[in-house]
């Protein structure tokens, strides 16, 4: 038999042609299902009672310590937000003993006015002894006031 030189490298051609296109169709799948095969394979081995002990102490130990964390971090935000809250009623306090104190002085004044105008209607010292006794009456007002803003509202 004869061989031919043309023959032998064409067939030899296709042959390479063939093993390089088998190459091409290797998709990333196959090797992902190669991995875990070689995966499984390896995970067929049974791990000692000890080795499995030790795994989960450790895995409780960590979660434990994340628990810890965890609610040592829920403790600082609630004293945070509880002293926040504080500030808040304690200005809320104020503000409404400061509140209370602006209506009594201007009650006491719109009494002190009206008090004023009567005394006009008198005259000599009985109109002196009314002033005196209206600009009494509204300094004890306005003292009464404060001692009250003082007595309701928190100390800083």
């Amino acid at each position: 038999m004869k061989i031919n030189k043309d023959q032998v490298k064409g067939n030899t051609a296709r042959a390479a042609g063939s093993i390089m296109g088998a190459a091409r169709r290797i998709t990333p799948a196959a090797i992902v299902a190669t991995g875990l095969l070689l995966a499984v394979v390896g995970c067929a081995k049974q791990e000692s009672a000890a080795q499995t002990r030790a795994d989960v102490a450790r895995a409780q130990t960590a979660g434990d310590k994340s628990v810890a964390i965890a609610q040592g971090d829920a403790s600082d935000k609630m004293a945070k937000a509880d002293e926040g809250v504080a500030k808040a009623q304690d200005e809320a306090a104020r503000t409404s003993a400061g509140t209370s104190r602006d209506m009594t002085i201007a009650d006491a004044e719109a009494a002190h006015n009206v008090a004023l105008a009567r005394c006009e209607a008198q005259s000599g010292r009985t109109r002196t002894d009314c002033k005196n006794v209206a600009n009494s009456d509204l300094a004890a007002a306005k003292a009464h006031a404060e001692a009250t803003k003082e007595a309701q509202a928190p100390t800083p």
